[in-house]
This record gives structure tokens, C-alpha cells and sequence, in this order.
């Protein structure tokens, strides 16, 4: 599999008013990766994995903002690495990313109720449709019953279509 440096590079150069400023090309290319509009950039991000989109965020503002855009962020998985997945860091995820739609934080044996809270303010019941937490020692019961009465009371108000007899 191809890593994100195998298409771009990065040159720390001195510019005019002696400030170091990064410069990103796109390999074989004149074009400065920071040249091309937000969508294509977006777009060219979404194939990245989200520890790639970290990585590149680090880079400068401009890349930051364009790494942590909401789209970009719409699915999160913490499948790979549970030990990473704390209540104060699923806080900041579903502050940030409003659009989030699929948050699986199965095994994640650190995550409880707090996380749980969280999500159940501040993810959009219109836009979160998937929450996994399958192993998640930490959720009891009443936690279950507040997401599911906000998740299961916003698919109730879309009505399926009726077959016409």
C-alpha cells in the first residue's frame, strides 16, 4: 500500500522575510499542493487514513484546516487501536466533528458513561446514524436507554414509504 509522501514533497525553505514556511509539491509537478481549490484538496484527503490526516495536519494552518475538515471525519474507528480511546478524546471528536456518522468504539474497554453522554449531546441524531460498543465494559444501562431514546425516537420520524395496494 502507498503511503501519502509517495505522491507529495515537503521543502522547509527560507522565504523572503526570513520566516521558514513548508512548501508541499505534488511529485513531477510544479504545482504546490496548497495552489489546488479546498474541494480538490479535500477530496485528494479523503483518501487518506486518519492517522495520515493527523500527520498531515501538523504540517501548517492551511493543512491543518483542510485535515480536520468534518467531511473527512464522518467515520471513526478505534477497532485497531481500543487502547487509544479515552473519554476525554471521544469528547473532543464528537465536539469537533459535527457531521460524524459512524463512531465504532468497540473493545475500547476505557470508555463509559462520559463518552456516551457526549455523544448522545452533541452528535446531530439527523446525521449520527452508527454507534458500536460492543465490549465496552464501562456503559450500564442508563446510558443505553438515554441513546436510545434520542437515536431511536430521530429514525421514527422519517416514515418509510407505504406500498400502494
Amino acid at each position: 500500500m502507498r503511503k501519502i509522501a509517495d505522491f507529495f514533497e515537503l521543502d522547509r525553505c527560507l522565504d523572503s522575510t526570513s520566516t521558514n514556511r513548508t512548501s508541499i509539491t505534488l511529485k513531477n509537478s510544479k504545482t504546490k499542493l496548497l495552489d489546488l481549490s479546498e474541494g480538490i484538496m479535500i477530496h485528494i484527503l479523503s483518501f487518506c487514513d486518519k492517522k495520515d490526516l493527523y500527520q498531515i495536519g501538523q504540517v501548517s494552518r492551511e493543512m491543518n484546516k483542510l485535515a480536520m475538515s468534518s467531511y473527512l471525519w464522518q467515520e471513526i474507528s478505534f477497532k485497531s487501536r481500543p487502547e487509544i480511546a479515552k473519554d476525554t478524546l471521544i469528547e473532543k471528536i464528537v465536539s469537533q466533528f459535527k457531521q460524524l456518522r459512524c463512531l465504532d468504539l468497540s473493545y475500547c474497554e476505557d470508555v463509559g458513561n462520559k463518552s456516551g453522554f457526549a455523544i448522545s449531546q452533541q452528535c446531530d441524531s439527523t446525521v449520527f446514524k452508527e454507534l458500536r460498543l460492543d465490549g465496552c465494559r464501562k456503559v450500564n444501562d442508563t446510558l443505553l436507554k438515554t441513546l436510545m431514546s434520542k437515536y431511536s425516537t430521530a429514525s421514527e420520524e422519517t416514515p418509510e414509504p407505504s406500498e400502494k395496494t
